[in-house]
């Protein structure tokens, strides 16, 4: 199960608010809440906050995704195959990597130009 990114935006924006303004009210940090998102193992509690925050059951924010899922194991497998490769690689920055590959690079340009703006 995943957190469903999209459909809390579009939740938030219908009830006027923004994605941080919904953290907020949820008592869930940035950090965490995209951790969440990109995770395959939710964390019930910050599911229900979310949900609670929103005014919507919390199986209304949480779906299955199997093309992400397939990816992400995909991504898994390059992991293992450049650390077999390269011992002293770091895996979470490989890992980053990997994930940034997959990223179309115009978001991969939206999310450097919004770290940058901070």
């Amino acid at each position: 199960m995943w957190l469903d990114h999209n459909t809390i935006k579009t939740l938030a924006k219908s009830r006027g608010l923004s994605l941080r303004r919904l953290l907020d009210k949820a008592n869930i940090s940035r950090t965490a809440y995209y951790s969440l998102v990109r995770s395959a193992t939710l964390v019930p509690l910050s599911v229900h906050k979310l949900a609670a925050a929103l005014g919507v059951p919390a199986d209304r924010i949480v779906s299955t995704r199997p093309l992400e899922e397939a990816k992400y194991r995909s991504r898994l497998v390059r992991l293992e195959n450049i650390l077999r490769k390269y011992p002293g690689a770091d895996r979470e920055n490989v890992w980053h990597t990997l994930v940034l590959l997959d990223m179309p690079p115009i978001e991969r340009l939206r999310g450097a130009l919004r770290r940058a703006t901070r």
